[in-house]
């Protein structure tokens, strides 16, 4: 069972751009993958290895940004835990993220 979120929990900026791309749960699955290790980001997306492993729709993201670049992918942990929370209880009252 993949991470679910909640829309409505604004990704920071360095990462909305993938979420905007995506979708938040897949932009978070992939930055509870790899959030904090630096990945070599393919010019071309399909049939990549980044393709393989993580979506075309991920590959297509990165390589558009970051083509041909190694990148460290942030980690992001207060998002990410707001967002997976606000997910599974819909009455989630904690502070928005920064």
């Amino acid at each position: 069972m993949g991470i679910r979120a909640s829309a409505g929990i604004r990704a920071p900026a360095g990462i909305d751009w993938l979420v905007s791309a995506v979708g938040e749960d897949v932009a978070l699955s992939f930055l509870e993958s790899v959030g904090g290790q630096r990945i070599q980001v393919p010019r071309t997306a399909e049939g990549s290895r980044l393709a393989t492993l993580y979506g075309v729709d991920v590959a297509s993201a990165l390589s558009a940004e970051y083509g041909g670049l190694s990148v460290k992918i942030p980690v992001r942990k207060k998002w990410r835990i707001l967002a997976v929370c606000a997910g599974h209880h819909s009455d989630w009252t904690g502070p928005d993220p920064d």
